[in-house]
């Protein structure tokens, strides 16, 4: 089978655009094929003022999802140092004294 939807795509799609509903809407003419075109649409309607009403928390979920990244390379560079500082310690070949300048002492 020939594929006429696109130069480059191997599979014909299994989803329609609310345009390509309506436009399908169209063509058929039966009773259950027009009712299903109704739910469709009245789907795409509903996912859009759904998005729309919940945009502000999609957004503050985008924010959420960058500083969580941001803090696994942040936790990625600390488990490293902590990796090098561990390794040093073990291959110690003599006593390591810590000094806290903080420290009354």
């Amino acid at each position: 089978m020939e594929n006429t939807w696109g130069k480059h795509t191997k599979y014909l799609p299994y989803v329609f655009t609310e345009q390509g509903v309506s436009m399908l809407s169209a063509v058929l003419r039966s009773k259950v094929a027009i009712e299903v075109s109704i739910q469709i649409i009245e789907t795409f309607v509903n996912m859009r003022k759904f998005i729309s009403s919940n945009a502000l928390i999609f957004q503050r979920l985008e924010t959420l999802e960058n500083k969580q990244s941001k803090n696994d390379e942040k936790f990625e560079k600390l488990f490293d140092v902590y990796s090098f500082v561990s390794c040093m310690i073990k291959s110690a070949k003599y006593k390591i004294i810590s000094k806290d300048k903080n420290a009354n002492n």
